[in-house]
């Protein structure tokens, strides 16, 4: 049998390239411990947050370009530490993105259909 991997004590994050077809992908994994104490991936993820003056840009967890499929929020809304906020398809699969933290969405940059990637912020939280 083979060997149980060691526990996780805290998030463990990788990335993986995939090539195919000519096109490379290249994905942010990241693993953190569940009850148990050993790492197991998550549906959803934190979206990647870059804070500033003016508040916490969010951007997709994906380099390649993704389609955004949903915005579950508009500008003004409250939102907390890990509510899903929007949803891009990657791989064929609907992904959600959390609130990297606690505030007021001041500024949303997409609609529904557009493409981005993980350089081009999706909103502001302030």
């Amino acid at each position: 049998t083979p060997a149980a991997a060691p526990a996780i004590t805290g998030p463990t994050t990788t990335r993986c390239t995939v090539e195919e077809g000519g096109k490379r992908r290249t994905f942010v994994v990241t693993l953190e411990p569940s009850n148990g104490g050993t790492a197991s991936a998550a549906p959803t993820s934190a979206a990647p947050a870059v804070a500033s003056s003016n508040g916490t840009q969010v951007f997709s967890v994906f380099a390649g370009q993704v389609e955004v499929v949903d915005i579950l929020v508009n500008k003004g809304d409250t939102v907390t530490k890990s509510q899903i906020v929007a949803a891009v398809e990657a791989m064929k699969a609907k992904h959600n993105l959390k609130a990297p933290c606690d505030g007021k969405v001041t500024e949303i940059f997409v609609g529904i259909g557009d493409e981005v990637d993980s350089t081009q912020p999706i909103m502001i939280i302030s």
